[in-house]
């Protein structure tokens, strides 16, 4: 038997939404900030209310790109635990 020391290199986003359904995506590597605002365009879409979405510390969950994206969305979508500490 071989065995595959090879790390697989591949990413995952996912989200409960308040129904308990699980929303994911898997994707072949890193996390791009591209990648990100796909899966966070399709919460939106899909959701019947207001999104409130916590994230990590990943750098890209902090890049201009998604910071960018989210500025024109307070209607839709909110980060409540941002604040001055977490934006760095």
């Amino acid at each position: 038997m071989r065995v595959n020391h090879k790390r697989a290199n591949l990413g995952l986003i996912s989200a409960v939404i308040n129904r308990g359904e699980l929303r994911w995506m898997m994707l072949d590597g890193a996390i791009k900030a591209p990648d990100l605002l796909r899966f966070l365009a399709r919460l939106v879409r899909d959701a019947d209310q207001k999104v409130f979405l916590i994230l990590d510390r990943l750098p890209v969950h902090r890049s201009a790109k998604v910071r960018a994206w989210l500025a024109g969305r307070e209607t839709d979508i909110e980060l409540p635990c941002r604040s001055a500490a977490a934006s760095r």
